[in-house]
């Protein structure tokens, strides 16, 4: 997430020279959280999923010994 750091430091840092411009720069400012919120959001999925797939694994690697017993 350093890429968005880096762009939420870019947008903080501009200065706007009409209420349209401030209004864009907080539009994607806004975007921009709403988008590092779902990132998590899916970093949490991936590791659920990801610990899930190790269990999984796991029992299919006993079913497989036990099969061939």
């Amino acid at each position: 997430m350093s890429r968005a750091r880096a762009i939420k430091e870019a947008l903080e840092s501009l200065k706007p020279r009409t209420i349209k411009e401030r209004q864009r720069i907080e539009l994607a400012l806004d975007n921009l959280a709403y988008l590092r919120r779902g990132y998590r959001k899916l970093e949490e999925h991936n590791s659920v999923l990801i610990k899930e797939n190790a269990e999984l694994n796991e029992k299919l690697q006993l079913l497989e010994e036990n099969k061939e017993d």
